[in-house]
């Protein structure tokens, strides 16, 4: 069995820059994609429109509201060619949203496991606060909801990871709300004007 060869080895730096150089891929060529979901349980490939389908490797996406207007952002890390990709969401909202961002008891203060029910125009949407999702890639906290025409919440129903159930009734449409374990008022701020 021969040795690991080191990262810094020049024998292994030459063949990664005879693969990128040659424009080949550790991954094949894989197009990173993005998808629209349409509501009605079915989804459409919206890659091409987006600008995700760079040839490069990406290894690892990072999911967020980077420029706080209530959209879901990308962030990609590639192991070749330019090493970052930012996808800003330009689209303008024709719909209302609400984003969420949990303040959980000490030590979980980032709310991880906790479950959270928003009902808004008649439909109930139920999220979980994550962290660690894909590969080497961590993402925004917050949870962003897509609430149609409602202009207000009728409810937001969070259960904390310690068991504390909490609820907020008519939350406005298009605002940032910080819902905090215990505490009976959620802080709002409106969100930000799409650029």
């Amino acid at each position: 069995m021969e040795p690991e060869t080191p990262a810094g080895d020049p024998y292994r730096r030459h063949h990664d820059r005879v693969l990128f150089d040659g424009g080949l891929s550790f991954s094949g060529l894989e197009e990173d994609r993005v998808w629209l979901n349409r509501g009605d349980g079915t989804f459409v490939d919206a890659t091409g429109v987006s600008g995700a389908n760079a040839p490069e490797d990406g290894r690892a996406a990072v999911l967020g509201d980077f420029d706080g207007d209530g959209d879901t952002d990308i962030f990609v890390h590639r192991i070749q060619g330019e090493r970052h990709l930012f996808l800003r969401n330009a689209a303008r909202p024709s719909r209302h949203r609400l984003v969420l961002c949990l303040v959980g008891a000490p030590p979980n203060t980032g709310a991880v496991g906790a479950r959270v029910r928003v009902v808004a125009g008649g439909r109930a949407q139920v999220r979980e606060v994550a962290c660690g999702w894909g590969y080497l890639s961590g993402h925004d906290l917050a949870l962003a909801f897509g609430l149609g025409d409602a202009t207000s919440v009728a409810s937001v129903e969070v259960r904390w990871p310690s068991g504390r159930v909490q609820s907020w009734e008519g939350l406005p449409a298009d605002h940032r709300v910080t819902p905090r374990e215990g505490e009976p008022e959620a802080v709002r701020v409106p969100l930000a004007a799409p650029r």
